[in-house]
């Protein structure tokens, strides 16, 4: 009797043993077939690299999410198979359709997309005969700055009778005085266009810019050099190109932001610039820029920055009087004595703001607790050999915006704390993709 008992359990065991086999089996076959189909459906899909990208390129434009398309591996775009794309050259028209401003075709696969009567076009054969139109917007009502009294624009392109914003600016029409800009930073901005081609000269909006006003002129370092004479003490040695020592045209939302060049270009306008001494601009906030970029890679969100400008900076005259310095007549076109920028993740509710001084010479002196020693993803030299930092951090809260009364408070309520780099962890996801791609290799290559 024990012995059949013991038969018994082992024929059980061995059922058991050869069940869980079988399950294992199917699991494999059932991974298997869903990498496999997986892999088809991408072999189907449609992708570009953004290294790759015509002079005259158009918008990449989702119809139906609305939005632009964007790199979803390193550079690389990709469109699923059947998915929308809108071509669109605002202002202008396609290369192999003349007249026709735009086209919306359907993924096929590869480099080919099909247009509704099933007419296939090649991505390549997909550019515009020109440079975009870009679409400046007056939001009206919309008010900002000190007191009110400069106005909110809006920036960006028209395509598919839809406005892609790409940034805000507040600005001073009276003043000409760039007050702050907004814009959001992608978190796949390591992978934007970087060979591409800075446009000749920025634009003057005349709705804002009186048309006898030359203000590319104005920016001219033997313009600033013949402006400032008389007026302040050493001219020649504020004006002075071999020691970087002149007034460049700082982009408030800098090109480098933006992933596609048709976005990039779109920041050399006046109205996103504000004069900054260059030994500023071409190291201290040109490091910041590149921090914030690295940040936001690093980040699951995008950021949301706000650049700003405020006060006018002052520098002594012949008499050791400090004396305000303006670009243009009638004390417009201030050079500002601060320039501030906050980095913002919306979802977590985390920020940081960051000001600098905008005077040659001058030292930066905190304004209250500066938290630099805090912003470990900050990749700034220290300034000198008292250890100071070319510039000052915050909590972005109350205290930044009694600081700086040009902040736009609404944009930064109930935040929460100090914004810092993600805690670096195992990208298990990364992993198994590279696995899965020799995997499914190896798979393909035995049948």
């Amino acid at each position: 009797m024990a012995k059949q008992n013991y038969q018994a359990q082992q024929k059980s065991v061995i059922s058991f043993r050869w069940l869980g086999r079988l399950m294992c089996v199917s699991f494999f076959f059932t991974i298997l077939t869903t990498l496999l189909q997986r892999e088809y459906k991408s072999r189907q899909s449609c992708n570009w690299s953004l290294q790759e990208l015509p002079e005259y390129q158009p918008l990449y434009v989702n119809p139906i999410a609305e939005k632009i398309w964007l790199p979803t591996s390193e550079d690389i775009v990709k469109i699923p198979h059947g998915g929308l794309v809108l071509f669109s050259c605002p202002g202008g028209s396609l290369k192999i359709k003349k007249g026709v401003q735009e086209i919306t075709l359907s993924c096929f696969k590869g480099k080919q997309y099909k247009d509704t009567d099933g007419t296939l076009y090649h991505f390549d054969e997909l550019q515009c005969s020109g440079d975009h139109k870009h679409t400046v917007n007056s939001l009206g009502k919309e008010t900002c700055g000190i007191n009110n009294k400069a106005e909110l624009f809006a920036i960006g392109h028209v395509a598919g009778n839809h406005f892609y914003e790409s940034y805000k600016s507040c600005f001073d029409c009276n003043t000409l005085d760039s007050i702050y800009v907004i814009h959001h930073l992608d978190h796949h901005v390591a992978w934007r266009q970087k060979k591409t081609e800075k446009p000749s000269k920025f634009i003057q909006d005349g709705n804002c810019y009186p048309q006898d006003l030359n203000i590319q002129k104005l920016y001219g370092v033997d313009r600033q050099k013949k402006n400032l004479k008389g007026k302040i003490k050493n001219a020649e040695e504020f004006c002075n190109v071999k020691a970087t020592h002149y007034l460049s045209r700082d982009h408030l939302a800098p090109r480098g932001d933006f992933v596609y060049e048709a976005h990039q270009k779109l920041t050399y306008r006046f109205i996103n610039v504000a004069p900054q001494w260059q030994k500023m601009n071409g190291a201290v906030w040109s490091a910041l820029e590149e921090s914030t970029r690295l940040l936001a890679c690093d980040n699951k969100n995008d950021l949301l920055i706000i650049t700003g400008t405020s006060g006018t900076a002052r520098l002594p005259d012949c008499n050791g009087e400090l004396t305000e310095v303006y670009l243009a007549p009638q004390k417009r076109l201030r050079a500002p004595e601060y320039f501030w920028k906050l980095v913002v993740d919306e979802k977590a509710r985390l920020g940081i703001a960051f000001v600098a001084l905008n005077i040659p010479f001058g030292e930066n002196t905190p304004m209250g607790e500066s938290v630099c020693e805090q912003i470990e993803w900050l990749k700034m030299p220290k300034k000198d050999i008292n250890n100071k930092y070319p510039m000052s951090c915050y909590k972005v809260d109350a205290t930044i915006a009694s600081i700086f009364p040009e902040v736009p408070t609404e944009q930064i309520k109930n935040f929460r704390g100090i914004l810092k780099r993600p805690n670096s962890k195992l990208d298990l996801l990364c992993i198994f993709s590279d696995l899965k791609k020799i995997f499914l290799t190896i798979i393909l290559i035995i049948l």
